[in-house]
């Protein structure tokens, strides 16, 4: 969101990348809202508490989002998963 506000603002900055983050009130921001993989993001953000929750569960963590984001869960390997 950074990146947005200064293109924003300044627009002598020749260009950036704006990765893995929606910006509120632009689309596709209601899409996002109504997805319900989108709210893990608040999830992550929050310092050390995703890797206390899924100690020694990772496989799995990692499992979900693969299958649920992925446009051929099959095409990650069980090899690639373990890695």
């Amino acid at each position: 969101m950074v990146t947005y506000a200064y293109l924003r603002t300044f627009p002598d900055l020749m260009q950036s990348v704006i990765m893995d983050v929606v910006i509120p009130g632009i689309d596709p921001w209601e899409q996002v809202l109504a997805n319900p993989i989108s709210g893990i993001s608040p999830f992550h953000s929050i310092p050390e508490l995703p890797e206390r929750l899924v100690q020694g569960h990772q496989a799995e963590y990692f499992d979900y989002f693969y299958d649920a984001i992925s446009a051929d869960p099959s095409k990650i390997t069980a090899e690639a998963r373990a890695v």
